[in-house]
Order: C-alpha cells, then structure tokens, then sequence
C-alpha cells in the first residue's frame, strides 16, 4: 500500500532545499576536521570499514593456513 503524502508549497521547498544545503557544508566541514585533526595528531578517527576482529582472522588464517583456522561468525 503507497503511503500517501501531501503536496509542499514552492516556500516548504525552498526550506527543505536550504537545509539540505547547509547540512551538506555541515558534513563537509566535519570531514575537514576530522581529516586534520587526524593527520595532525596522527591518529585514526574513523571507524574502519572493516572491523578488527575480521583482520586478525584473516591474519590468523594466512599464518595457520584455512584448514587450521574455525571461523566463529559467517561474513
């Protein structure tokens, strides 16, 4: 079932248009100072993609080779 929604006026479009803007700047302006604030205290901010416990057991089944290794979680 198509949920239903109300028309917006030119004015709530306009509204809706501006903040959508300024919420972009806004993140745009965060990266930066995560980016520097990382490169300057020379420390990673961001999560990593792909989660820790991942890369040590691929590190673990390099090392042991596949038929040693039980995986605990399916990827």
């Amino acid at each position: 079932m198509a949920k239903k929604t109300k028309p917006v006026s030119a004015a709530q479009a306009e509204a809706l248009q501006k903040a959508l803007e300024e919420a972009e700047l806004k993140i745009k302006a965060l990266n930066t100072l995560i980016d520097v604030a990382e490169e300057q205290l020379k420390i990673d901010i961001k999560k990593s993609l792909v989660p820790s416990r991942i890369v040590k057991s691929e590190n673990i089944t390099q090392k042991l080779g596949q038929n040693q290794v039980v995986p605990l979680y399916s990827v």
